[in-house]
């Protein structure tokens, strides 16, 4: 048997080594990918760093407004006692109207705000739901998007091996025999 090395190393087109550039091309994107890699891992760690700080100051704002709703609530007590202090007052006509109806709108106000203040708390506790539903997809974001550049690196990995066969290749042949077909 005889072995016939035929090598494409030189093979060049207006005097540049073809298969070293496309080497070094696909070295390069290999490496862009590499580098894409660690960037999608900072990326996704920043991302989720982002999110659970805004969590923490919807939190806070939250406790912020219960206490609010608090002394909102308190303020209302003491506005319903006052109501029902003077109403006696009121029906006896020992007040001006106008004091009886300033007394009914303040409690009225009162209310209005703490209504205000718990829909309030409830959009802060919906957009919480909303960041802990981002947070809970964040994994499987960043893995579909490790699996797409893995792909490619996996592309390119292929890329350069069949460069490497293209640029070798042995053929065998018997001593007294031909070669008739080539196939690669």
């Amino acid at each position: 048997q005889i072995v016939i090395e035929t090598s494409y190393d030189k093979i060049t087109t207006n005097g540049k080594d073809m298969f070293v550039d496309l080497r070094n091309t696909i070295e390069e994107q290999k490496r862009q990918l590499v580098v894409q890699l660690f960037r999608h891992e900072e990326y996704f760690d920043l991302e989720e760093k982002q999110l659970r700080s805004r969590i923490s100051e919807i939190n806070r704002e939250i406790d912020n407004q219960v206490e609010f709703l608090k002394l909102q609530n308190q303020r209302l007590a003491l506005a319903d006692e006052l109501i029902e202090a003077i109403r006696p007052l009121q029906e006896a006509r020992s007040i001006p109207k106008a004091q009886w109806l300033g007394t009914l709108s303040d409690k009225y106000e009162k209310e209005k705000e703490i209504v205000l203040i718990n829909n309030r708390i409830f959009e802060l506790k919906n957009e919480i739901t909303h960041i802990n539903h981002e947070l809970a997809q964040l994994p499987k974001r960043q893995a579909n998007e490790l699996l797409k550049t893995e792909l490619q690196l996996a592309t390119i990995e292929q890329k350069l091996t069949e460069l490497h066969g293209r640029q070798n290749t042995f053929v065998t042949a018997p001593l007294a025999g031909r070669v008739s077909a080539l196939q690669a």
